[in-house]
């Protein structure tokens, strides 16, 4: 899951697929232990991950090979 966030508190954009399923298909296991499910539609390609924090870092943008999700509208 890519998360890009506009400032603190903010509830950001995270990167989407299209193509991915809305139900997860495994968890995620943050580092206090906290355990999180995510559909696969809100998660990327780790292809896509390495491009799309390149392209943010130097451009402060998201980047345009993915879809992205406005969660402050959700």
């Amino acid at each position: 899951m890519v998360l890009r966030l506009e400032e603190p508190g903010d509830a950001g954009f995270h990167a989407i697929d299209h193509q991915g399923s809305p139900e997860p298909s495994g968890e995620y296991v943050l580092t206090n232990g906290q355990v999180d499910h995510y559909g696969d539609r809100d998660a990327v390609d780790t292809r896509h991950v390495v491009p799309i924090v390149v392209h943010f870092l130097a451009t402060t943008d998201g980047w345009p090979g993915v879809a992205w999700q406005d969660d402050n509208a959700a």
